[in-house]
């Protein structure tokens, strides 16, 4: 089965409208993550998925949490609150490496260049969403886009 991972800050949840370096301890505060809004229409992403199922892919979450008490909760119950439904979610630590989860042939769309340029020197598809195109990578505006480079 052919793997997609796909990050939530900044993908899923609209991370970038909220953060700044001068409200970084926000991060570590109750309700910060579970108020983040969404970035996608999730009847459109649940389509996109349901293709890509068909297809024989396997649609999964890989995120980094902070180290706060209440981020790893917040993610899980913002994900049930707003998202399609994810074959498996993963949720890492920030000191650890999204590489920890990569197949051949796995493809992750995330926002963060770091983690992309990581995930693409050990031999997995990386795939920007949003912010400016830049990098080596493919590239798409917007989740619910993820169809267009794949198939």
């Amino acid at each position: 089965m052919k793997k997609i991972f796909v990050d939530m800050d900044g993908v899923l949840a609209d991370f970038n409208a909220v953060f700044s370096e001068e409200r970084r301890q926000e991060l570590f505060e109750e309700g910060f993550f579970a108020n983040l809004e969404p970035m996608f229409m999730k009847e459109v992403l649940e389509r996109e998925f349901e293709f890509l199922r068909l297809k024989g892919y396997q649609i999964n979450i890989l995120s980094k949490a902070v180290a706060s008490e209440f981020c790893r909760k917040e993610k899980l119950h913002w994900l049930e609150r707003h998202a399609p439904k994810f074959d498996n979610v993963y949720i890492v630590e920030s000191n650890e490496s999204k590489n920890l989860f990569l197949e051949s042939g796995a493809i992750l769309f995330d926002d963060y260049s770091k983690n992309l340029s990581e995930w693409k020197e050990a031999g997995g598809k990386a795939v920007k969403v949003g912010g400016r195109r830049k990098d080596n990578f493919a590239y798409v505006r917007h989740i619910s886009e993820l169809v267009e480079v794949i198939i």
